[in-house]
């Protein structure tokens, strides 16, 4: 049985045993992986349950081979998930409202083809740029907790904007809204981390393990920051040499000072093997190695 199948039967046996609709959404994420989520709902279309996905259940069902126990696990985390909570739409009405909430992300190019047919996206190197809103979703009555919206081309026509209005608006607002963190991967590793370092104020490098993370202070989606104005400029003049970029994933680049004399295919291979074994699917960002010249001011593909 493959995962269609599966699904498929999920679907027929929760509607027989439920007497509701349930509905089999195919979702696209990052880096082209599809999910099979399931959803249920009341004849007149409410949700009553999040979307559950599939793909652990099957994973499960294929190690036991116990359908019926499979089943049994959904059903009950069918019944007894809470509501999703509800999401106001109207903080994405208008370009107005949601202007200053707009930032990006860095995923690899080639790895999301499909997902940027439908998104405003900006090319580069061998990465892309996407866009997404900052919102909030009514957790409760009294709670509000961040979320964030993909942007997609409807929404430009919908604002009546340009691809460049939204750029602007991103390339402004994301290094605000996530700010630099940068910190010696030793000091890390110790406990030793200043919990908002400035890189402003320079800071010294550490020969004797000289292998540094540059993200967000969220520490999520933070490989943006390579794109951040003067940052790679002002790291590379605090050390007074070029930077061996090496993607680690989405989340996060390690920085190399250059005369730290390690091969390129050296990195270039660690970073294929990490990607490979360490980095989960949908992080993955890129197996190349990169090089910001001190002299061009320039990121550049190794």
């Amino acid at each position: 049985m493959n995962i269609e199948t599966f699904a498929s039967t999920v679907r027929s046996q929760l509607a027989d045993t439920l007497q509701q609709e349930v509905i089999l959404t195919p979702i696209l994420k990052l880096n082209g992986i599809r999910l099979h989520g399931i959803t249920i709902s009341e004849a007149d279309g409410i949700n009553l349950s999040p979307m559950v996905y599939l793909e652990p259940f099957f994973e499960r069902f294929m190690n036991t081979g116990n359908l019926k126990k499979t089943m049994d696990e959904i059903l009950d985390l069918c019944r007894n998930c809470k509501r999703p909570a509800p999401f106001d739409t109207g903080q994405l009405l208008n370009f107005g409202r949601v202007k200053d909430r707009l930032h990006y992300r860095l995923v690899n190019y080639e790895a999301n083809q499909e997902l940027l047919l439908t998104v405003p996206h900006q090319r580069f190197l061998d990465l892309a740029k996407i866009y997404y809103a900052d919102c909030m979703v009514e957790a409760s009555e009294k709670e509000r907790i961040p979320g964030s919206v993909l942007i997609r081309k409807k929404h430009l026509e919908s604002w009546g904007i340009s691809d460049l209005e939204l750029k602007k608006a991103a390339d402004t607002n994301t290094p605000r809204i996530h700010p630099v963190f940068f910190q010696s991967v030793h000091k890390i590793l110790t406990g030793e981390i200043m919990q908002d370092p400035d890189i402003q104020k320079g800071t010294p490098p550490d020969r004797q393990f000289p292998l540094y993370c540059l993200s967000n202070t969220q520490k999520e989606y933070g490989a943006s920051v390579i794109c951040y104005p003067n940052v790679l400029e002002d790291l590379s003049r605090q050390f007074g040499d070029d930077l061996m970029v090496l993607p680690s994933s989405v989340h996060e680049t390690l920085l190399i000072p250059q005369d730290a004399g390690l091969p390129i295919d050296l990195l270039k291979a660690m970073v294929h093997e990490i990607n490979r074994e360490e980095v989960a699917p949908s992080d993955f960002l890129s197996d190349n190695v990169y090089i910001f010249s001190k002299q061009e001011n320039q990121l550049r593909i190794a």
